[in-house]
């Protein structure tokens, strides 16, 4: 791989030695990501169980609450599953330990891309019928909770080629085949994803009322607060 150096090993000794020193030097080089990586899981595993907590329990029954819990529900998944895998195969690139192991990260990594990209336009599509056709039909809750589980189905679907195309692969490294792991996957946009929820529910009046009324405890009444608006 480029930017690595070996030190030259005579190539009858096992092959295992290449792939040790591989890890090595990869392993420093990728450091700062993973800490990124772990960082960002720690954040968003706390702030996404917050927002299915807010939108799944405490926000008013609308379509938009369907959507923003579905889509703390996929960002979990990220934080819990994708991203510490992420993190595990960065420090076994050349020598990942099982292929079954590769194949659910890659999965879990499709599916919840995927299914970003459904939820993001179906808020996208609600948001524009609200603002520029708000006298035309709307998307209602029954709908919008009909459409989280349809794309929730198609993503599982959509996301099986990852799932069964990654595997090991053989490198040729001074003149040896190595059984290495090597796969690269675009980390960024899972990040952005992962926190995107709780980054929108900051700018959510309702959200941030929810919060506050879960932080400061009213002595004075205990009823339980309306809300009025729908995002």
């Amino acid at each position: 791989m480029e930017g690595i150096e070996l030190s030259p090993i005579n190539t009858t000794l096992d092959t295992s030695v290449y792939v040790k020193e591989y890890n090595a030097e990869f392993n420093k080089k990728v450091l700062p990501v993973s800490i990124v990586f772990g960082l960002t899981a720690s954040v968003g595993l706390i702030a996404n169980a917050l927002v299915m907590y807010i939108y799944g329990f405490r926000y008013k029954r609308c379509n938009f609450k369907y959507f923003f819990f579905t889509l703390g529900l996929i960002n979990l998944l990220q934080c819990t599953i994708m991203l510490p895998t992420q993190i595990g195969k960065r420090h076994y690139w050349f020598n990942f330990p099982t292929s079954w192991l590769c194949r659910t990260s890659a999965y879990v990594f499709g599916y919840t891309i995927i299914h970003c990209y459904f939820v993001l336009f179906l808020i996208a599509l609600d948001r524009f019928r609200k603002v520029c056709r708000p006298y035309d039909w709307q998307i209602q809750a029954n709908t919008a909770r009909n459409l989280s589980i349809i794309t929730s189905i198609a993503s599982f679907i959509l996301a099986t080629p990852p799932g069964v195309s990654i595997n090991n692969h053989a490198l040729e490294v001074h003149g040896a085949i190595l059984n290495a792991f090597v796969i690269f996957h675009r980390g960024s946009f899972s990040m952005i994803c992962a926190l995107f929820p709780i980054i929108y529910g900051v700018r959510d009046n309702s959200f941030r009322n929810i919060v506050r009324e879960m932080l400061v405890k009213d002595k004075g009444s205990n009823q339980e607060q309306k809300l009025e608006t729908c995002a």
